[in-house]
């Protein structure tokens, strides 16, 4: 897998592809989704809940 992503930190929304896709997954989980005419693949290597407030979660989450 190539990587597309570097250290800054990115907001995805789960109604994006990419949200939509690594939603309620878990460490180690490969997933896919697409983008136009474009399929990616992607790998969760760690997640992290960072904020938890009434209806809003925040999670920190690599992927590779």
């Amino acid at each position: 897998m190539k990587e597309f992503f570097n250290d800054e930190l990115v907001t995805i929304t789960i109604n994006s592809p990419m949200g939509a896709a690594i939603y309620k997954k878990k460490v180690g989980d490969v997933v896919t989704y697409k983008v136009r005419n474009n399929e990616f693949t992607a790998m969760i290597i760690s997640k992290e809940k960072v904020l938890e407030k009434q209806a809003v979660n925040l999670y920190n989450i690599n992927i590779l």
